[in-house]
């Protein structure tokens, strides 16, 4: 009976490493620099102690760009939609 719990404990543990790895490995990239395609000049998003990211940028095209890449990074592994039904999936703003 031991060996049975020893057996289903390791796998819990296991199971739960692996979950926990991929989750975060998908969340999208939130410090460093990212290359993204057509922008035309530089662009920085700085977090205020709040997490509430600003978004500077020299002209209109490269502002929407920046402010449309984050939604759709979060749109690409689910986190969005389960963030909008309550369930959010780590730190998504």
């Amino acid at each position: 009976m031991k060996i049975i719990a020893a057996v289903i404990l390791a796998l819990s543990l296991v199971t739960a490493g692996a979950v926990t790895g991929t989750v975060r490995k998908s969340w999208p990239q939130e410090t460093g620099a990212i290359q993204i395609a057509g922008l035309k000049d530089k662009v920085e998003v700085v977090r205020d102690k709040w997490g509430v990211p600003h978004i500077y940028a020299s002209n209109q095209h490269d502002l929407f760009m920046a402010q449309g890449y984050r939604p759709r990074s979060l749109l690409a592994n689910g986190c969005l939609a389960a963030y909008r039904f309550g369930t959010p999936c780590g730190n998504v703003w």
